[in-house]
């Protein structure tokens, strides 16, 4: 059995994540969590009975701390999350991710001495009813950091300022292990409606709705069909386990996966 890591904290911000592309945020929490002695929640805002769950998941899983702040943008978010961490590092990743193999990332992160650690992204995406995995792609993505040499800019399409860089902080190192990263059907939606909607909400001054109240919210966190064919999500049992909670998804998100092919779900 592998033993949790200690001095890494993971952190996650989220808002409206009751379902999404990887699962929802139960199957991704439930498949880090057991790896992890310290968990960082930053809930943003969060309409649709994310929170709740959260609250729920905490009785289960005591290294589980929540936190909630008001949506300020993604940077600013980060920065909140990792406010919070208390270990050395912090290991950063968002409710649409997986790590594809956690023992083997464990191990690695056991091993680890320096200040940065970058990731590659194993993007999966599905359109037309198509699944396809892009090809690994390096960034300077440094999810794991030293959570006080770490700060994060821009309210979309956050990037990381590292501090105190130097050639001694093994910035340079790169994890053998991807992410995957589970992308929507209609990604081009969710940029339209969502993301390119953050100017006109900093420009007026008004409050950014919520996710779940777009009117396009279904089109893109509705279940990557992947993550049940190839990464064992089972949907109709985070579905039951919702319901058991009291839980509703989005009617329209019931709708699409209602629609769904039954292996895929």
């Amino acid at each position: 059995m592998t033993t949790p890591l200690q001095d890494i904290t993971l952190t996650m911000i989220v808002r409206d994540e009751l379902m999404n592309p990887a699962g929802g945020l139960h199957a991704v929490l439930a498949r880090h969590l057991p790896f992890f002695e310290n968990v960082v929640v930053l809930d943003t805002g969060s309409g649709d009975g994310t929170r709740q769950l959260l609250e729920q998941m905490a009785g289960d899983y005591p290294q589980l701390r929540i936190f909630d702040a008001w949506f300020e943008g993604y940077g600013p978010a980060r920065n909140t999350a990792n406010g919070h961490v208390t270990t050395k590092y912090t290991f950063m990743l968002d409710a649409d991710e997986m790590i594809e193999k956690p023992t083997a990332l464990v191990e690695e992160l056991t091993a680890f001495y320096g200040d940065y650690l970058s990731f590659k992204m194993k993007r999966v995406l599905h359109y037309n009813g198509r699944t396809e995995h892009s090809s690994l792609w390096n960034l300077w993505n440094p999810r794991l950091a030293h959570h006080k040499k770490i700060e994060f800019r821009k309210i979309v399409y956050e990037t990381a300022l590292c501090l105190e860089l130097s050639s001694s902080s093994a910035a340079g190192k790169l994890a053998t292990v991807p992410l995957l990263h589970f992308s929507p059907e209609e990604m081009e939606t969710k940029r339209r409606d969502w993301y390119n909607s953050f100017g006109y909400w900093w420009d007026s001054g008004i409050p950014h709705q919520g996710p779940s109240q777009v009117s396009s919210f279904p089109s893109w966190k509705t279940p990557n069909p992947e993550v049940t064919l190839k990464y064992g999500v089972d949907v109709a049992e985070e579905m039951q386990y919702l319901t058991a909670l009291g839980l509703r998804l989005h009617p329209g998100i019931a709708e699409r996966l209602a629609q769904t092919a039954p292996q895929t779900i």
